[in-house]
């Protein structure tokens, strides 16, 4: 009675493997091996993407796959096969046979197994999931079928059937789900965009630094290539550059940008203003800024609740000159001055290029600080020198700005 039952039993358990359906993925019968997304669109020359060789298989038991396809080498080369999530970890094994051939539009039958452990069964994953994933660049304009070859198969395991074939594109065509690309409608490529950051103006001799950092494709690929032209008869490479123009005038640089999909951007200008070189001061601020003891001015850290304002002054001559460095500070929200201003003196040694630096404490207390909450500050940095030795400071350099914030 037992064997008379038998035969029943494992057609009943082999029946219930193709029993359950996920819909959604491709058109083909379940259970299938499909290519995912079923159709890919307006992916313009140049460019690459990814498919997925799918099965919606929800069953236990599957031990390997292998799997061919062909496709249109005019519109697609390909470029890549991988390994899927199903055929992973121990005792598994990819084969991903003789690759593409681009000149025919094929790729070769591409597999992957569990081998054979003791006792004498191979290792089984359930599905559904990714079998493999292809990679192809797109090489024309048009329509190409990404066909599922017959030699496909999910191979399945168990106890009872040991091996069968749960796909087997041969005799079951109708459960593959082939694939599409179309990018006859594809939008055109757009130019990159060039954006040239500079000042306004610069003096003549010293170093004007332009920078292309902020220029886009459009298309949302990345900027490769910058060309400078300083408008001067020379130019240079590179996202940011430094340049020293010889004579005064007006000029416009431009830059040009190159993307990744070789497409070259109108060019960019700026108009920039050389002025005359003229003689350097005796004296003038090298550097200046203000810097909190520990890095920061906290009150709970600092016990004595200074910030300390450092000026660099410069001795641009063969003789020791007298400086005066006046710090006005203003308000960072209204943009008035606050509290007197902060005045420090000193002599320095002969240059030329000699840098001294000059330091007064600074209380925020003082100037309308109350504590409580996080406030800005800017310093207007001023340097007068006297020229003539008679002890007048009678000669100022250009104001410069400087900013720092008080912390609760």
């Amino acid at each position: 009675m037992r064997k008379k039952l038998l035969l029943p039993v494992v057609l009943m358990f082999a029946l219930s493997l193709f029993s359950v359906n996920m819909t959604g993925v491709s058109a083909a019968v379940y259970p299938s091996v499909s290519v995912v997304p079923e159709s890919v669109v307006d992916i313009i020359p140049g460019r690459t993407f990814t498919v997925a060789i799918y099965t919606d298989y929800t069953g236990p038991g599957i031990w390997g796959y292998e799997f061919s396809l062909s496709f249109d080498p005019t519109i697609l080369y390909g470029v890549e096969v991988a390994n899927g999530d199903r055929i992973v970890g121990l005792y598994s094994e990819f084969l991903p046979g003789q690759g593409f051939n681009n000149t025919e539009g094929t790729l070769s039958l591409v597999g992957a197994y569990f081998y054979y452990t003791k006792p004498a069964r191979p290792r089984t994953v359930p599905g559904p999931g990714t079998l493999a994933y292809v990679t192809f660049k797109v090489i024309g304009t048009g329509t190409s079928d990404i066909t599922i070859g017959i030699e496909t198969k999910l191979k399945g395991w168990n106890p009872l059937l040991e091996h069968y074939d749960i796909v087997d594109g041969a005799t079951m065509p109708d459960n593959l789900g082939h694939g599409s690309f179309d990018n006859t409608a594809a939008p055109p490529l757009q130019m990159p965009v060039a954006v040239i950051t500079a000042p306004d103006r610069v003096d003549a001799e010293d170093s004007v630094t332009f920078s292309g950092a902020g220029s886009y494709d459009p298309d949302g690929t990345a900027i490769v290539s910058y060309v400078w032209d300083f408008g001067d008869g020379n130019g240079g490479t590179g996202e940011t550059v430094t340049h020293v123009y010889t004579s005064d005038g007006i000029v416009t640089p431009s830059l040009l940008v190159t993307d990744e999909d070789d497409q070259e951007s109108l060019p960019g200008y700026v108009t920039l203003e050389v002025e005359p070189p003229g003689p350097k001061p005796d004296a003038d601020l090298a550097k200046w800024k203000a810097k909190a003891e520990k890095n920061r001015w906290v009150e709970h850290l600092d016990d004595d609740g200074v910030v300390t304002v450092t000026a660099m002054a410069i001795n641009n001559i063969a003789e020791t000159v007298d400086v005066k460095i006046t710090f006005v500070v203003i308000d960072g929200a209204t943009g008035i001055q606050v509290g007197d201003p902060l005045v420090a003196t000193n002599t320095l040694p002969a240059g030329p290029e000699v840098t001294v630096p000059i330091e007064v404490l600074l209380n925020p207390y003082d100037y309308d600080y109350d504590g409580t909450i996080k406030k800005l500050f800017y310093l207007h940095v001023t340097l007068r020198y006297d020229s003539t030795g008679d002890g007048n400071y009678d000669t100022a350099t250009k104001t410069k700005i400087t900013r720092f914030s008080a912390v609760p």
